[in-house]
């Protein structure tokens, strides 16, 4: 089954004209915009949920539009997707959250916007969220993911060459749907923001270089809760 993404051009006025849209190959789940191609322009990457999952790689035309996509196998069907250099060859690389599939897929960059092969690694309870940061100050992104039926948050450490260590699970609310990552209280080690639907809460996990126990708050809310947003 097919789907669509949908884009809108801004007339510098603060608003917009008619939606424009572009066909995936799959419904689309999760979206993220950043210069693939190295060449200035940001281009667009759709994380769709056909039966083994792909990336859908929209490149900018150059005139305000996008160009049909190249498909990229994640091996799993996708519900969230990031990106990022993984292993310092100044390729951006990209990550999915496979919900259904209790793992998460590294896809390494290539050249002119490509990606390799995946590789899955398993996290058990249903990883609905990912993200990126270095936690740990040493240089290399590691990746969060919030699992929505173990309600925690795990944490992988990264090697530098694109792969990656599991390490602590942290108990957070029920149902955490969404996470982010920004310095919180300035101590400029970064913090992770979960947000629990099933429990109309967010949770805190001030961090420490991640390497010992951290603090966790639990902040309730007074409405339910779907998504977060976090931005440093």
């Amino acid at each position: 089954m097919s789907g669509n993404i949908t884009m809108l051009l801004g007339l510098g006025s603060g608003a917009f004209p008619a939606p424009i849209a572009y066909s995936t190959g799959a419904g689309a789940s999760s979206i993220v915009a950043a210069d693939f191609d190295g060449d200035g322009k940001p281009d667009v990457m759709a994380a769709t949920g056909n039966s083994l999952g792909e990336l859908d790689v929209f490149l900018n035309s150059g005139s305000g539009g996008l160009l049909p996509f190249s498909p990229y196998s994640t091996g799993a069907s996708p519900n969230s997707v990031v990106f990022g250099d993984l292993n310092g060859d100044g390729k951006l690389d990209a990550v999915t959250a496979n919900a259904y599939f209790d793992s998460v897929s590294v896809l390494l960059g290539t050249t002119n916007a490509g990606f390799g092969p995946p590789t899955l690694i398993t996290i058990t309870g249903t990883p609905w969220s990912v993200a990126l940061s270095d936690l740990n100050s040493d240089g290399t992104l590691d990746i969060v993911t919030v699992n929505a039926n173990a309600n925690a948050c795990s944490v992988l450490f990264g090697n530098g060459a694109g792969g990656f260590v599991a390490s602590n699970a942290y108990s957070v609310g029920s149902g955490p749907s969404s996470v982010a990552i920004g310095d919180l209280n300035g101590d400029s080690l970064p913090d992770i923001v979960i947000a629990n639907a099933g429990s109309n809460t967010i949770s805190v996990l001030q961090g420490t270089g991640f390497e010992t126990s951290d603090c966790q708050h639990n902040i309730q809310l007074a409405v339910r809760l779907l998504s977060y947003h976090w931005q440093t």
